[in-house]
């Protein structure tokens, strides 16, 4: 397999990892992304797991030339200014009192 496929199908679990919990627990997820969200340091170490896997996001689509590939690329990007950008650089904007 191709390091894009290996991307997307990361990329996958990731998102039905995170979006599954809200579908089964609701309450339960929110509270603790609310317990997430409290402190400025676990903002900052949120933002460098976004950046992270950002970064594994570009450099999985960068060795292909297909359009798939590039749409990763935009949103692996994405990840990456928005990871380091605002939740590293600018954690105190999204602490939850």
């Amino acid at each position: 397999m191709s390091m894009l496929a290996w991307t997307s199908i990361g990329l996958g679990c990731f998102v039905i990892a995170t979006r599954g919990p809200l579908l089964v627990a609701p309450a339960a997820t929110l509270d603790f992304l609310r317990w997430i969200l409290g402190a400025p340091i676990r903002i900052r170490l949120l933002g460098l797991v976004v950046t992270g896997l950002g970064a594994l996001i570009v450099l999985g689509s960068s060795a292909e030339e297909r359009v798939f590939a590039s749409i990763l690329s935009f949103f692996g990007w994405y990840a990456v200014v928005a990871g380091f950008g605002s939740l590293v650089l600018f954690p105190s904007l999204y602490i939850l009192d």
